[in-house]
């Protein structure tokens, strides 16, 4: 983030020559961008689980007006509930945050420099241990803060004396912390398909691979580089970097402030993503059977199709084929969602409980969004983590007890049952496998261990990886459009009221799309059939 830091610094050193007043706000001002970033970058790193602790803290934050939040956010990511959640990646840095430090060291000389601060308002800091962490910092700012520009009146002299020692403390921060210096970019992809990378601290290879490739799918956004590309939430920029919002409260169900720390300047974030309740969500319909069951010939823990299918002979044979074909041992269903691939794998595994070409089929789902008739709804990814798919494959396959044995590796033996299975020749199935974490590495895993007579079937709307042999689910055929808008029309109650020239039109805008079909139906039908399905698209921000 050095870029962002060397912009808040030259703004430190212009006030210096405006009066010691603004020197100090300007100081506090900066302090709080720093709080607020490093916050971030490290939520931003949190893996995914089940609990969803990196959604929990960010839906705090996105609500909070004040400061200290932020730093209890930072308690509970570098120690608390959430830090068992970080990646590897980011241990070093906790460590650098946690450490406990001498008065020689450099996060010990910047708790001291605030301490020193926060003295000259006569606040009583006999609590604080010899031994300082920089986490420290954070809780001792927010007190600085708060009985400065937050509550207090704070006289021309004090600020003088204040500004002289957050300067010091500031400065060793920004010049030794770590964190500041990962690779950083801002991400936006051209119309062909290669990325426009600003660079906004040091660039890595990846970053310089994204400028020369069109294979890689990233939204838009400020971007740090940890083992993967991790997207910071709650801060945007453009692709000059002519400014940085965080947020910064205010929060409505529509929108929620975003602040420049550089220019005072105020946009407003889109508060869609942060309205879902906090905690576990509901599982999702086509979440694996917690149980293998026994089939005629073959055990699967598959969910059944809890809806009416239309049937797409052509795809569904195609992947048949290539089941059983031991040609290709890793396939890959992509398409966009909602298109029909996890439909699609339901309808076929069960042509396989009748012959003996596999002695196991085994579900492992990552759904995170469902998508009905009324819109998206979220739901509770069943696996998420590698750790995740190994214990999943374990509890099916072992006895309690033996799982819950001391020293029991479970990815060890999930990565031994992808060359030889103790259920005989299995077909492990991803169900949405783009919402795994960290997809790419997950893939080359899974891939570096999956053996002959075994067999690897992924679904997923982004495909960043190579090695598999893609089928590709596009749109229904004409016909097979047509049944489906008699089979939404008689869910809706509307049959027969649909024209023919309605049909052909509901079919060429959705170019067979099938979620997109049954959405353009129920939005004309809660219309009453009036207007035409153009305006009704142009007006929703659903297609």
């Amino acid at each position: 983030m050095k870029f962002f830091i060397d912009c808040l610094a030259r703004k430190i050193n212009t006030s210096k020559s405006d009066s010691d007043f603004a020197f100090f706000f300007n100081l506090l001002i900066a302090g709080e961008a720093l709080t607020k970033l490093i916050t971030l970058m490290i939520t931003a790193s949190l893996k995914k689980d089940v609990d969803r602790h990196q959604y929990r803290i960010l839906y705090g934050l996105v609500r909070t007006s004040g400061i200290g939040e932020w730093s209890r956010a930072i308690d509970d990511l570098l120690t608390g509930t959430a830090s068992q959640h970080l990646p590897e990646s980011m241990r070093v840095y906790q460590a650098e945050l946690t450490k406990k430090t001498t008065k020689d060291e450099w996060q010990s000389q910047a708790v001291y420099e605030l301490m020193e601060a926060l003295k000259c308002l006569k606040i009583n800091l006999e609590s604080i241990p010899e031994k300082k962490d920089l986490k420290l910092w954070f809780k001792l700012f927010t007190e600085l803060r708060n009985k400065t520009r937050g509550h207090g009146a704070t006289i021309t002299t004090t600020a003088s004396e204040m500004a002289f020692h957050l300067d010091k403390s500031l400065s060793i921060i920004l010049e030794n912390l770590s964190l500041l210096q990962v690779p950083a970019a801002y991400l936006k992809k051209n119309m062909n398909g290669k990325f426009r990378v600003t660079k906004i601290s040091t660039l890595n290879e990846h970053m310089e691979l994204l400028k020369r490739t069109d294979s890689f799918h990233y939204e838009e956004g400020v971007y740090i580089y940890l083992e993967k590309m991790i997207k910071i939430p709650l801060l945007k920029s453009d692709p000059d970097l002519s400014d940085f919002y965080l947020a910064n409260g205010n929060f409505s169900t529509v929108k929620y402030e975003m602040l420049s720390y550089l220019t005072d300047d105020i946009i407003y974030g889109n508060s869609e993503e942060y309205l879902a309740p906090k905690g576990q969500l509901p599982q999702s319909e086509s979440e694996g059977l917690g149980e293998l069951i026994a089939y005629e010939n073959c055990f699967s823990n598959v969910p059944g199709l809890s809806y009416e299918y239309i049937r797409r002979k052509a795809l569904e044979d195609e992947l048949y084929d290539l089941l059983v074909n031991d040609r290709h041992i890793v396939i890959t269903l992509l398409g966009r969602g909602g298109i029909g691939k996890t439909s699609l794998a339901l309808k076929v595994i069960p042509r396989f409980y009748e012959e003996k070409h596999f002695d196991a089929i085994i579900w492992f789902s990552s759904r995170d969004i469902e998508l009905s008739s009324s819109g998206i709804k979220l739901v509770n990814s069943n696996v998420i983590t590698q750790k995740d798919i190994a214990m999943y494959y374990a509890k099916l396959l072992k006895s309690e007890s033996e799982v819950n044995t001391k020293g029991f590796d479970a990815i060890s033996y999930f990565q031994s049952q992808l060359s030889n299975s103790d259920a005989g020749s299995t077909l492990f199935i991803f169900d949405n496998f783009e919402t795994i974490d960290n997809p790419v590495e997950t893939y080359k895993w899974v891939d570096t261990y999956i053996r002959h007579p075994n067999k690897m079937l992924i679904t997923t709307r982004l495909r960043d990886f190579k090695g598999d042999y893609p089928l590709q689910v596009q749109g229904m055929s004409y016909d097979e459009s047509m049944e489906l808008i008699l089979l939404t029309e008689k869910k809706l109650g509307i049959t027969g009221q649909l024209s023919i020239e309605s049909k052909e039109k509901i079919y060429n805008i959705s170019a067979g799309h099938p979620y997109i079909i049954k959405i353009l139906i129920g939005d004309f039908a809660k219309n009453k059939m009036k207007g035409s399905l153009e305006k009704l698209i142009a007006g929703s921000e659903r297609y």
